[in-house]
């Protein structure tokens, strides 16, 4: 017996190009590799079972009943089970050795999109009068996808596969004041590059640009490759779009726009698609087409397109290891601007939520720490943050109900009673779609609960930042997290895994919030009141930035505290030497903390 585990089994099926769905202990795979699903090419009916059998198959369909075990499938396939065997133990025992992380949870973008249909015209003698005075010439025109609409508007055609995904819409003319310098036509659209469908992946370099006519000034200086983001520098919608396209080059050359948002996009962008590879542009015009203008009215247009072909060629690095001047250290200038939080006392003492910090959050069990830090999140998302978010508490539909019941607020919660009275609240259908559409592309949760290494967590969340943009994330909880691989050396464990999460935050300038328990023994009666109070390592609270302790006020003791719900306290304080502590208000019937009733009343989300 082979002895499979369910991934290496799913691993053989995808090899041998079989689409398979996982529904529990089985793969149902969409065409029997018997009978191929009959004269009706059904599907789904031949199974896999990644249980203890390790492998046994059978098809459903009566006429074919072909069934086995792992080792005729693979005889079906022509490979010997034997050296199947023998491979399988080698990458055991490679994969035993090494220590990144075994499992990264595969996301994929969401490509689908809105498409409109276009009737294509020629490019009118205005339109073309236009270009032509923008340094471009008829023949570069007719290479590339732009045409003129029904109303002589310039239209540049973005696809996807082979299919006209977004069109983007300019005048033929200098813009008057006050109107749009470009918008796209439709909603909906896929914001992928401009010029990526036409990119030849085989080359080692991709050279991106901030507008289409800049694109084109690079055609027109013959370099192959370009292309031009689809709505300026601070949309990184693209990245998610072309990532798998993207990947395959070693060098990636940035025309970034010599302003401010080019500025303030390049590191963003060279920190999800690899410092490593990026090299930039560096000239002391605003765009390409600029400078195809300004150059080639003063030196002539084909001395100018070499220039550009010079300064493409001769792009610097970004990333140039370790050691620099002292002078050359870029402050930013948004360190400590970050998302508010929606409680006073985090964003009066901490900047709400910075970039580039790690966040512990303690306290005892039930104290309401993974329902504030869910608060903190939504809110951050409500201000344009992407989440990622693993819960090793909760279920995942556990999860999923707590966040309906808080987003969709008093308008989509009704309270009933259950048959042993007791009160829970419910969220119409209608408002679970509402909130679904609200969270889409901007909350992301790791499927996998148990046995998850902060190895794979990390690789995890790398993914995605990488791929969609993500720069908040939660940890729930680190002693889940830190039990997963070794038991017998908790503290030392929890520091490993801490200055783990720290260094990852800092590298790619998100924040983490850490839920963590309080040690102190008799702390049901009165709050944590010092860094001591938090369970495991010291150095957990020399790792992080901020410590924040939520401590659940008993009922006989809300007297003695205002008459509050919950005591939070900021007990280290990295980045403001502020440390505080203040009571707050909390409505189980929305999961909501607040500092007055009045904040309760008007909390609402967007939705």
């Amino acid at each position: 017996m082979l002895n499979l585990k369910p991934y290496e089994i799913e691993s053989y099926l995808r090899e041998k190009g079989l689409a398979f769905r996982r529904r529990g202990s089985k793969a149902e795979c969409k065409t029997c590799p018997f009978c191929g699903g009959g004269e009706h090419s059904d599907h789904w009916t031949f199974v896999v079972y990644l249980d203890e059998s390790g492998g046994n198959f059978k098809c459903m369909r009566g006429s074919c009943s072909q069934s086995g075990s792992f080792w005729q499938l693979a005889e079906h396939f022509g490979d010997d089970p034997k050296d199947f065997y023998t491979q399988r133990e080698a990458k055991r025992a490679e994969r035993f050795n090494k220590t990144e992380p075994e499992i990264v949870a595969e996301l994929k973008p969401n490509l689908s999109f809105t498409a409109e249909k276009v009737e294509p015209q020629k490019l009118t003698d205005e339109a073309k009068k236009y270009l032509t005075a923008r340094g471009f010439s008829e023949e570069v025109l007719n290479e590339i996808a732009i045409w003129c609409d029904e109303k002589g508007l310039i239209n540049f055609g973005y696809y996807h596969e082979g299919e006209l995904c977004f069109v983007k819409v300019r005048h033929p003319r200098k813009p008057l004041e006050k109107e749009p310098k470009a918008w796209a036509k439709w909603k909906g659209g896929l914001r992928t590059l401009y010029g990526i469908e036409q990119c030849d992946l085989s080359k080692p370099y991709i050279v991106i640009t901030f507008g289409e006519y800049d694109r084109i000034a690079l055609q027109q200086s013959r370099i192959e490759n370009a292309v031009s983001v689809p709505s300026g520098d601070t949309d990184l919608e693209w990245i998610n779009v072309c990532f798998e396209k993207l990947k395959s080059f070693s060098e990636i050359i940035l025309w970034i726009d010599n302003d401010e948002a080019g500025k303030l996009a390049l590191p963003k962008i060279a920190a999800r698609l690899g410092a490593h590879k990026i090299k930039v542009v560096d000239t002391a015009f605003k765009d390409a087409n600029e400078m195809l203008l300004k150059r080639g009215r003063k030196i002539g247009f084909e001395l100018a397109e070499q220039e550009i072909f010079e300064v493409v060629a001769l792009a610097k690095w970004y990333y140039k290891g370790d050691v620099m001047q002292f002078c050359d250290i870029e402050e930013s200038e948004t360190s400590f601007e970050g998302f508010q939080t929606g409680i006073d006392i985090l964003d009066k003492n901490l900047g709400g939520i910075l970039e580039g910090r790690l966040t512990v959050h303690t306290g005892d069990t039930k104290a309401g720490k993974s329902t504030a830090v869910n608060q903190i999140v939504m809110t951050a998302i409500e201000q344009g943050a992407i989440a990622c978010v693993w819960s090793g508490e909760d279920e995942l539909s556990d999860y999923k109900y707590k966040t309906h019941v808080h987003v969709a607020g008093y308008e989509g919660v009704e309270i009933k009673t259950s048959k042993a009275g007791a009160d829970y609240a419910v969220v119409s259908d209608e408002f679970k779609q509402k909130v679904n559409d609200w969270a889409f592309n901007r909350l992301y949760v790791l499927s996998r609960k148990s046995l998850l290494t902060e190895d794979n967590l990390i690789a995890n969340f790398r993914l995605a930042f990488e791929r969609f943009g993500c720069n908040v994330f939660v940890v729930d909880n680190l002693m889940k997290l830190v039990a997963a691989k070794d038991t017998q050396n908790l503290n030392f464990r929890q520091t490993q895994v801490v200055n783990k999460l720290s260094d990852f935050a800092k590298e790619t300038n998100t924040h983490i919030h850490l839920v963590t328990h309080t040690s102190k023994a008799d702390n049901e009666n009165t709050p944590p009141e010092s860094i001591r109070d938090v369970s495991g390592a010291k150095e957990i609270v020399n790792l992080c930035d901020s410590l924040v302790s939520w401590w659940r006020v008993p009922d006989d003791k809300k007297s003695d505290y205002d008459n509050a719900d919950t005591i939070c306290a900021i007990l280290a304080n990295r980045v403001f030497p502020n440390k505080e502590r203040a009571g707050l208000m909390f409505d189980w019937r929305i999961k909501r903390f607040a500092s007055n009733a009045e904040q309760l009343r008007d909390a609402r989300y967007k939705i």
